[in-house]
């Protein structure tokens, strides 16, 4: 039985060392990401609802601006930080962001993130976090 198993063992790792073929990376099977992405189960299933993003341009300069509605849903104020991210028709982040910005949302309120890119932009991404 063990010489079995080592037999089996060596024809393994000789059928192994065989192959020189490449080996092709997994593909992503998400078409389209989300804009709004949140950092913990709490914040989706339990603190927060999450209104369409609305965006337009500013005449003129082709800049990006988006306005998004949350609603807190917990009996409590709710105090988000959120980064934001501008980026280009191919996906690339076209600006770097100043950092993490606060929001407090009241009990049961509504509150509104708003932004504008400085530069032309096709799209955005927006994380939120829980700020404690």
């Amino acid at each position: 039985m063990v010489k079995r198993l080592a037999a089996a063992a060596m024809l393994a790792v000789v059928g192994l060392t065989g192959c020189t073929d490449p080996i092709v990376a997994n593909r992503d099977n998400i078409d389209v990401y989300p804009q709004v992405h949140v950092e913990s189960y709490f914040l989706r299933n339990v603190a927060l609802v999450v209104q369409p993003p609305r965006t337009s341009r500013v005449p003129g300069s082709g800049q990006l601006r988006v306005s998004i509605p949350i609603r807190n849903k917990t009996d409590d104020d709710l105090n988000v930080d959120y980064i934001y991210y501008f980026l280009a028709a191919n996906g690339k982040q076209v600006e770097k962001t100043s950092g993490r910005m606060f929001l407090n949302v009241p009990r049961k309120g509504m509150a509104e993130i708003e932004f504008v890119s400085l530069t032309p932009a096709e799209d955005f991404r927006v994380e939120l976090f829980h700020a404690k």
